[in-house]
């Protein structure tokens, strides 16, 4: 890394990343050219990251060998940054990390195996659980969350749609509407999920998001129709991230909106979720286009 900061700086700045720095597990933790800050720094050192000094400067370790599971994050990370220029580095790199590591952890689980068989049946719902589980955990972020909570969000988020893989592929993959018949089959995957889950001894806290993340505060959602309180914050949380990325995606529009104009949609419908998840996107995003305008 190069040597970075000066006396009339308005942030201490220890260096500028000369190159991706990644944990050992293959997560982007701070993409090249990025400051390096203290609080960077210490979360580096966290996250069992050495950086060498030589001579007057410090270098990052080369990046690891990443696991597929590691390439997919990154992969998630790389799609994000890129649809929403400026994000906080610190807050998806924390995101990053801990999806990565849940992952990576919970390879021996039963549940990876639920997880694995989304990228057999339909790509893009796996690709789609990462992108919401990152969103989710920045969220929760924002709403300060505990660790426990924050973990609970996480791997209900990366789970959500394992129920998904009784409806027929080809029905989720074509463009054109689904049939009454697969619209009732889809209403049922929250349902069928938490049934596949069950027997693995998971958190209540993980089920319930699973189980919950269609439901709406107007009552409106599925599969039980439940309404307001009923409705988890953490599952509230796992289906606004949800939201945001099926209308960019344009898997739930067919027409995929602009992150922003993705926001403003939610914001339209903030009766159906949680006001506090809708205000914790909108504090995930805003800064993001602020810094990305430079404002």
């Amino acid at each position: 890394m190069t040597g970075a900061g000066g006396n009339g700086s308005l942030e201490t700045v220890i260096s500028i990343a000369d190159r991706d720095i990644y944990d050992a597990d293959g997560v982007l933790l701070v993409a090249k050219g990025k400051k390096i800050t203290p609080q960077i720094y210490q979360r580096l050192l966290e996250r069992k990251v050495v950086l060498k000094r030589q001579g007057g400067e410090f270098t990052s370790p080369p990046p690891p060998r990443r696991t597929q599971d590691g390439e997919q994050v990154v992969a998630a990370v790389a799609k994000l940054t890129a649809a929403i220029p400026g994000l906080d580095q610190e807050l998806i790199a924390a995101a990053a990390a801990r999806v990565g590591e849940l992952i990576e952890n919970g390879r021996q689980s039963f549940w990876s195996i639920h997880l694995k068989t989304l990228v057999g049946y339909a790509g893009w719902v796996y690709s789609h659980s990462l992108n919401v589980a990152l969103l989710a955990v920045m969220i929760g972020e924002k709403l300060g969350l505990a660790r426990q909570a924050g973990q609970a969000v996480c791997l209900g988020a990366l789970l959500h749609d394992v129920g998904m893989v009784l409806v027929p592929p080809e029905a989720i993959n074509r463009a054109d509407p689904l049939r009454p018949e697969e619209v009732l089959m889809v209403k049922q995957h929250p349902r069928v999920g938490c049934d596949m889950l069950r027997p693995l001894a998971l958190e209540d806290a993980v089920l319930t998001v699973v189980g919950q993340h269609h439901e709406r505060c107007d009552g409106s959602g599925y599969p039980a129709g439940i309404r307001g309180g009923e409705i988890s914050l953490l599952a509230s949380i796992v289906a606004v991230a949800d939201t945001f990325d099926l209308y960019t995606s344009g898997r739930e529009s067919r027409t995929g909106l602009e992150p922003h104009q993705a926001l403003e949609a939610i914001k339209s419908e903030q009766h159906l979720f949680w006001p506090e998840v809708v205000a914790g996107l909108e504090a995930v995003l805003r800064p993001a286009w602020q810094n990305a305008s430079g404002g």
